[in-house]
């Protein structure tokens, strides 16, 4: 059984972070989803309740992300950290993490997927701001989730 981790602070979880983990179910039997513990604008517990509206009935699990991911990955038996790309601008940062985390073991891998164009521009930040606002999130949320993030701001 292949097993992936799907590290960030999904804060709050969007369309293009979903569509990251439902294309990476093609290529992995398992995925956990480990949520920075930094409380942020929805706080901890409100983006586990966001995320777990996203997953119902799929091969995912949510956790705290409580060490670091190169740990994560030799003791918990995953294969690889997922990581969306949408710019080069991500694809910089990903690419020093990347090196800092091949540096701590050298077995470490990461699988990195591309942003279809039409989710590119959708940011955990860019939905906060029209947030705060009063903006419409509909078209960078899901309906599961869209009611649950606009109850909840801090």
């Amino acid at each position: 059984m292949k097993k992936a981790i799907y590290p960030g602070s999904f804060d709050p979880f969007t369309l293009g972070h979903f569509d990251i983990l439902k294309r990476s179910l093609k290529i992995f039997d398992e995925i956990t989803i480990l949520v920075s513990k930094n409380n942020g604008y929805l706080g901890y517990n409100k983006k586990l309740e966001v995320i777990e509206r996203y997953i119902k009935g799929m091969p995912v699990k949510v956790q705290k992300l409580d060490k670091m991911l190169v740990q994560i990955l030799q003791d918990d038996g995953y294969t690889a950290s997922i990581r969306g790309i949408r710019s080069i601008n991500d694809f910089d940062y990903e690419k020093s993490m990347f090196a800092a985390n091949v540096s701590l073991d050298d077995d470490f891998e990461s699988v990195f997927f591309m942003s279809k164009p039409q989710l590119s521009h959708i940011s955990s930040s860019i939905v906060k701001e029209i947030i705060e606002f009063d903006g419409d999130i509909s078209a960078f949320v899901g309906k599961e989730a869209k009611e649950l993030i606009l109850k909840s701001r801090n």
